[in-house]
């Protein structure tokens, strides 16, 4: 990645300390107070590394910004009810004092978007956010709207290293109209590599929904790969089976 970002990116990093892992292990091995701001971004729909969005993670980065230091992190929801972000903002209020959700623009219809989130110690951030330079952007604080409206936050998970149920919270990208084309091809792909080795594994469960959903099934080939064809569901209580000419997933909804 930096090797892309120099070639073709111009990236100029002779100033930078760059090191290549995995972002948490790193930061484990860095000073307490080493840093005044702490920014993850590593998220692209149903591609969440879990171990980045935890309570415990939220600690360790916590440990490692100087007094008054930012953290912030960009990742995609489904607006105007994102259950990921909503369940990041509870679970970062267990460890700093202001969490705050942001975004670009305000849609007016149900529409996958990024959100940005900005953790701190410090003073509270005002209402609207300003560039300071480059490209003229505002990015609008919609912490209390969200906080009031669609799922309940006391109903949202709390996310810690033994219970993260990200791809749960992420169903509205790939089981909506709005969210599912993108997604689709990637998980349809994968889950039938993965489903055949794996019946279990998240792919496998993500491909049943898909399949069982009529958002997908109904939609013919628009939505799905050029060789769609309809699938056959059976389902008795929280077990499906999913039937197609090449190939059959059994799961647990």
């Amino acid at each position: 990645m930096t090797e892309t970002a120099r070639r073709d990116l111009y990236l100029d990093d002779g100033a930078m300390t760059i090191l290549h892992g995995d972002a948490r292990v790193i930061l484990r091995g860095q000073a307490p107070g080493a840093f005044d701001v702490v920014v993850t971004d590593v998220f692209h729909d149903i591609s969440v590394p879990y171990h980045l969005v935890t309570r415990e993670y939220a600690e360790l980065v916590r440990s490692r910004l100087a007094p008054g230091g930012l953290y912030t992190l960009n990742l995609v929801d489904l607006f105007p009810d994102p259950r990921l972000v909503k369940s990041l903002l509870k679970t970062l209020r267990q460890v700093f004092r202001h969490v705050h959700v942001w975004v670009h623009e305000l849609p007016r219809e149900p529409l996958r978007m990024t959100f940005v989130v900005s953790a701190s110690d410090g003073d509270g951030p005002p209402e609207l956010i300003r560039s300071g330079r480059g490209l003229r952007r505002g990015w609008m604080r919609v912490t209390e709207p969200l906080g009031i409206t669609g799922t309940p936050l006391g109903e949202l998970p709390l996310l810690r290293d033994d219970y993260v149920p990200v791809e749960r919270l992420v169903s509205s990208l790939l089981l909506t109209a709005r969210g599912s084309e993108p997604a689709f091809f990637v998980v349809w792909i994968a889950g039938r590599v993965t489903m055949r080795r794996h019946p279990g594994s998240v792919f496998a469960r993500l491909l049943v929904f898909f399949l069982s959903n009529p958002n997908i099934q109904g939609g013919g080939a628009r939505h799905g790969p050029p060789d769609y064809q309809p699938a056959q569901v059976s389902k008795s209580g929280s077990h499906v089976v999913v039937t197609r000419s090449d190939v059959t997933v059994a799961g647990v909804l």
